[in-house]
């Protein structure tokens, strides 16, 4: 049973998700035999569990082939979490060898490094990172999560969700917590660093990494669109929110200091990601990407992502660029490299194998390049479901739509047939997706079509678009 199924078969023994992850907790505990006496936190934090649901929940995970790791831990919590809560804030869950590719390329370092996740979740990018410290450097957790790791997230169940998944870890370990850990609730784009961490690094992190928030610019609250704007790659245009993190995670590096992020792969060629290619372009710094252009990487979301790295440390210009596209492995890549002066300013970064981006060149550079015309866009409503649909019948001189039980008509004169080709696989499929665009009320049509009986009083077309 995978743990999406392990969650729906938790979720009906209680309402309350506090309750279902302290019982996940408590079987953890329970079924590995762990000693909560070690740890202050979890003996307070287990002070208000119900055994009842704790001991259903226990039995449930011992019955199934689920291995309750402290990673099969953080999925379940992470997808525990309300729908409405993922999507505001833009969380998913990373997977494992994604983790531990970004952590093997931006932790490999001499010193023990100092490691922050400005959007930290549940704490699993922090996690692996105090692993990969532990295995290298051989010093006790609790002195790696009270020196060297930092972590902050904007919604407070997350860093109290943090706190239990590391004192579980260092209890699992048969070690105790005895400092403070460096976790923060608050917005990263908008926190005062220097003040809210004791011991924050004065010249910046060895190591920047996560998943930024997956969040569209019209999803985008005004508050924290007010946030991003104080950030150089998001002052201009509608950027995403995941693209000022990039600025962030450079600006709080250290000068020998490494970012490692899974994120969305548009900034790459968007007209919203320019300001960040600029800014990258600007700095010089040394640029690593595998893109994995149409591969699903995360369950359950469709996403266009890739990974980038960022030196720091090297401002040689160069950016390596490499395809993954359909590709099982991280291993299984080669880069071509470019250089800044490959790019201009804001320009889309274009970027294949060495063999395409050849041919592409040769094709630029034969006839008249479209950007010498005149290009409009098509309808581009951004309110399809308001400006687009399909009559239920229609007369001379109405099309009709129907809307919670009320009919609408629509003036003829006002509407476009328009096709949704992406639904086409037959000729005569066009009749099936053959739509009414609500567009310029001077195009007119004579296009006859049957009657059918309406109610003698229609509210105004204007009530139901506005």
């Amino acid at each position: 049973m995978d743990a999406k199924k392990l969650v729906a078969r938790l979720s009906r023994l209680t309402d309350s998700v506090e309750a279902l992850e302290k019982a996940v907790a408590y079987a953890f505990i329970s079924v590995n035999s762990y000693d909560t006496n070690k740890s202050a936190f979890l003996t307070k934090y287990f002070g208000d569990l119900d055994y009842a649901v704790a001991k259903k929940a226990t039995s449930i995970i011992t019955e199934t082939d689920v291995s309750l790791s402290i990673y099969a831990l953080v999925e379940v919590f992470e997808l525990l979490l309300p729908k409405d809560i993922k999507k505001e804030n833009g969380m998913v869950y990373t997977p494992t060898e994604i983790k531990d590719y970004i952590i093997g390329k931006v932790l490999q370092t001499d010193n023990i490094p100092t490691v922050c996740d400005p959007a930290c979740g549940c704490g699993s990018f922090l996690l692996s990172a105090a692993e990969f410290i532990k295995r290298v450097h051989g010093i006790s957790y609790s002195e790696i999560f009270s020196k060297y790791i930092f972590g902050v997230d904007i919604v407070e169940h997350n860093i109290e969700k943090c706190k239990v998944l590391f004192n579980l870890l260092v209890v699992a370990s048969n070690e105790t917590i005895e400092s403070v850990l460096n976790l923060k609730v608050g917005s990263s784009l908008s926190l005062d660093w220097g003040n809210e961490f004791n011991l924050y690094p004065e010249d910046g992190f060895d190591a920047i990494i996560g998943n930024p928030p997956y969040v569209r610019s019209r999803n985008v609250t005004s508050e924290v669109r007010n946030e991003m704007s104080s950030w150089q790659t998001a002052k201009t245009g509608n950027a995403d929110l995941y693209i000022p993190f990039y600025e962030l995670g450079v600006e709080f590096l250290s000068a020998r200091g490494k970012l490692g992020y899974i994120s969305p792969n548009t900034f790459i060629q968007s007209v919203n990601g320019r300001s960040l290619r600029r800014y990258l372009l600007e700095n010089g710094f040394a640029i690593s990407i595998l893109d994995f252009r149409e591969t699903q990487v995360f369950k359950n979301v469709t996403s266009y992502t890739c990974i980038t790295i960022v030196d720091k440390s090297c401002h040689d210009g160069s950016i390596r660029y490499a395809l993954l596209n359909g590709k099982r492995s991280l291993s299984d890549y080669s880069f071509t490299e470019y250089k800044k002066g490959c790019f201009n300013g804001y320009d889309p970064w274009r970027m294949s194998e060495k063999e395409i981006d050849s041919i592409i060149k040769k094709i630029e550079n034969v006839g008249v390049k479209l950007d010498s015309y005149k290009i409009r866009n098509g309808l581009a409503t951004l309110k399809n479901d308001v400006y687009f649909f399909m009559p239920t019948c229609e007369d001379e001189l109405y099309f009709y739509r129907q809307n919670n039980g009320i009919t609408y008509p629509i003036e003829r004169c006002g509407v476009d047939v328009v096709l949704d080709k992406w639904n086409l696989k037959e000729g005569h499929d066009k009749y099936a997706f053959m739509e009414q665009a609500v567009n310029n009320p001077e195009v007119t049509h004579s296009i006859k079509s049957p009657q059918c009986e309406q109610s003698v009083f229609h509210p105004q077309p204007q009530y139901f678009l506005y």
